[in-house]
């Protein structure tokens, strides 16, 4: 009886998360509120009151609902939370039944960027607000209908920075001379309010975004989706300084950091395009609607772990195998940096060989002729053995 108890307590939980909410539109009103979520002292002294939008769906008896942060873009010296593409993403992902809150964060001055210790100031600070952000919506999450369980933070550029040092640093990865920053400002916490709630997210995305150490990646990471452009000379793809290296700090892209998050055990979701925009959507609507559909999926599939359903788009990814015609082995080319489900079938529909693979799949124990590969239940290939 025990047994039969926590099976169907557990169909239970799977169906009320993994039907149409987080998946596919459920609502087309969005109310968006403006709430203060902190107060801290800015790079010349002042103090700065900080503010986050908050949109959830109008009519929605749903009160227990997962949480997004969006941190904007702008190089830790521009930008504000109306930046368009995350208020168009509020809106849209707040209309799939999550509750979304684009948010505030202290900014530096332009001539600030030349000096490494200002630049480390500018992070620093920034994470300090994204944390007093995540603890304000936990403190609150009763009234604004979140399930604390359930709290992703990602961003832009910049806000992508942020969004990955809050989501994976903690403050004995850094330096000395980094600590003495951090506790001159406040703490890893910092003060920009005193609730005691904790700071951490399940789940964090970056929209051409990095992070200063990929050290900070440690085992078992949170699951993690980046888009970014492979020529990308703002934020690197690889590694290096930003800004066309007029930047003094070197910085780690989405490529080193989704790779570590597998190395460590994690799951990372790499959309890489080959662009030198910065994002990737700034100059094209398609990549824009491809980041939507992608950041829904990474969340429902990845992160929930619900299967994708017949009613929403698939998840759009680079994805082939080389070489084809293929003789002892085939090598798997694709976005997603992880191990990947792999079934081979002939002609006759008939299961062939099956695993989990990173690249290589063996295929000298398969006779010749044409086969047809699927890959994570998302993608279908055909193969031909010689």
């Amino acid at each position: 009886m025990k047994h039969l108890l926590l099976t169907i307590l557990a169909a239970n939980l799977c169906f009320g998360q993994c039907g149409d909410r987080y998946a596919k539109v459920l609502f087309s009103s969005i109310n968006k509120s403006t709430e203060k979520y902190g107060n801290n002292t800015l790079y010349t002294g002042a103090s700065s009151d900080l503010y986050l939008d908050i949109y959830s769906p109008n009519n929605d008896n749903v009160t227990n609902r997962a949480c997004i942060i969006f941190c904007f873009g702008g190089s830790f010296i521009m930008g504000s939370r109306t930046s368009p593409e995350l208020v168009a993403l509020s809106n849209y992902f707040a209309s799939l039944g999550y509750v979304c809150a684009s948010i505030d964060y202290r900014l530096d001055n332009s001539l600030n960027l030349f000096f490494e210790d200002s630049v480390t100031k500018a992070v620093i600070r920034a994470t300090q607000d994204a944390k007093a952000a995540i603890r304000y919506l936990r403190a609150n999450a009763s009234r604004l209908g979140i399930d604390e369980s359930k709290i992703f933070i990602g961003g832009t550029s910049a806000g992508g920075i942020t969004s990955l040092t809050a989501a994976y640093a903690e403050y004995n990865d850094f330096s000395a001379r980094n600590k003495l920053l951090i506790d001159q400002l406040g703490g890893w916490e910092g003060t920009t309010n005193v609730i005691n709630k904790p700071s951490n997210v399940q789940a964090v995305f970056g929209f051409s975004g990095g992070i200063d150490d990929t050290l900070h990646i440690k085992n078992n990471p949170i699951p993690a989706y980046f888009n970014h452009g492979t020529q990308d000379q703002t934020v690197p793809f690889v590694y290096g300084k930003p800004l066309g290296g007029i930047a003094p700090n070197n910085i780690y892209g989405s490529l080193p950091i989704s790779k570590r998050i597998v190395n460590m055990g994690g799951i990372a979701v790499l959309d890489s395009i080959v662009t030198s925009d910065h994002p990737t959507f700034s100059n094209s609507g398609v990549n824009y609607e491809r980041v939507k559909t992608n950041l829904t999926n990474f969340l429902y599939n990845k992160v929930f772990g619900c299967a994708p359903l017949s009613n929403i788009q698939p998840f759009i990814s680079n994805v082939n195998i080389q070489p084809n015609p293929a003789s002892d082995f085939v090598s798997i080319h694709s976005d997603e940096i992880r191990l990947h489900e792999y079934e081979l079938f002939n002609t006759m529909g008939q299961s062939v060989i099956k695993g989990t693979t990173q690249k290589l799949i063996e295929l000298t124990a398969v006779p010749k002729g044409l086969y047809f590969i699927r890959l994570d239940n998302e993608s279908t290939l055909k193969l031909i053995k010689e």
